[in-house]
């Protein structure tokens, strides 16, 4: 009895171990780039009937929307063609009226500027000389953002979300943080890594973890990890508490719902730290892997919902994040948020390139050739 139990056991393994290597290879040969294609003309059908969406205001406009500036750094990083020029120049517009009016972009939260840096970092712009000031001075979104941040407490005023947006704004484009800055690097990983909880997780404001928290600080973290082995590593801390959280069927919740974004977010961080999120024992549940929930999400037209149904821009939004660190990942190019190789992004056209051309094509390859 005791024999068949073993080989019984033995038998269920090895048949978890094959459907294991079969998801894997079935995730790393999907087509990202044309999912990519996919949700963003399902997102121009709907939003603009078909015209580029950055060049429609009314509908994304820069600065003054996170989705749209999301969008725009989405885009840019999957090396879609878009109107990127228009966009770059309306958000210059809007920083510069903001610094005349206001003497900035928010009074109390950094992530305005991280965002804004982040999206003229991706669009091939300098977000360390970004427009000018009423005085005649060159806008720097990232020391007035990150290392001499000028909202009253810091980056961390709004939470841990201002330290991990910091520190991704200023990797980024590996800008320098000048010897008498407020904050260097140092000081604002040390900010995030004390943030940890007793559970491995991080959260917003302390307390039990949030799986969208916990990715993005992770995401942050990616480049220094070799140095933060205690906090990431693979025993008791942050990617076994996120292990834990998983739901059955591979995805995340976040705030008692399981859902696209907190997924999506979770696969970017995996990506970002060099796990495969459809074969790693750790986030691949009975039900299946981190890849299989986030697309699990995604509808027939290619955009993604929220928990589920109708599509949802943010989801949406947040989706096309993670297909195209996916798509990096299996590439082996860098990931999301490194954007040294961010370029001039290839611009929409209303003769573009057919869509089953470009299909599949690496995004540096896609944007020379524009």
């Amino acid at each position: 009895m005791r024999k068949t139990i073993r080989r019984l056991t033995a038998w269920v393994c090895c048949l978890c171990m094959a459907a294991g290597a079969v998801t894997a290879a079935w995730a790393q040969e999907t087509d990202y780039a044309r999912m990519e294609q996919e949700l963003v003309e399902a997102q121009r059908q709907q939003l603009t009937g078909g015209e580029p969406l950055l060049a429609r205001q009314d509908v994304l406009p820069a600065g003054q929307s996170s989705v749209a500036d999301w969008y725009a750094i989405a885009m840019a990083r999957c090396g879609i063609g878009e109107d990127y020029k228009t966009y770059l120049a309306a958000l210059k517009t809007y920083v510069e009226s903001a610094y005349a009016e206001n003497g900035g972009l928010s009074a109390n939260k950094a992530t305005e500027w991280h965002r804004a840096a982040l999206a003229v970092t991706a669009l091939g712009g300098d977000a360390a000389a970004f427009g000018t000031k009423p005085d005649g001075t060159a806008i720097d979104l990232i020391a007035d953002g990150c290392y001499d941040c000028v909202v009253e407490g810091g980056p961390g005023a709004q939470g841990l979300n201002g330290w991990i947006f910091a520190l991704l704004a200023l990797d980024a484009g590996e800008h320098p943080v000048p010897e008498g800055a407020r904050y260097t690097r140092e000081t604002i990983i040390e900010a995030i890594v004390s943030a940890q909880g007793e559970d491995g997780g991080f959260s917003l404001t302390g307390g039990a973890l949030d799986a969208d928290i916990t990715a993005m600080a992770l995401q942050a973290l990616a480049p220094y990890a070799d140095g933060q082995t205690e906090v990431i590593g693979r025993d008791d801390r942050a990617l076994a508490a996120l292990s834990a959280a998983q739901c059955a069927d591979g995805g995340f919740a976040s705030w008692g719902a399981e859902n696209a974004e907190s997924t999506a977010q979770v696969v970017m961080a995996l990506c970002a730290l060099g796990i495969d999120p459809a074969a790693d024992e750790r986030f691949c549940k009975e039900g299946g892997s981190a890849v299989s929930a986030l697309l699990g999400f995604r509808l027939e037209d290619g955009s993604f919902a929220h928990v589920g149904g109708t599509s949802d821009a943010m989801a949406s939004e947040q989706g096309l994040q993670a297909l195209e660190a996916l798509r990096r990942f299996y590439a082996g190019e860098k990931r999301f948020f490194d954007m040294t190789d961010a370029g001039a992004p290839l611009q929409w056209t209303a003769d573009s390139v057919p869509e089953e051309e470009t299909a599949g094509v690496p995004a540096a390859v896609y944007m020379a050739a524009g």
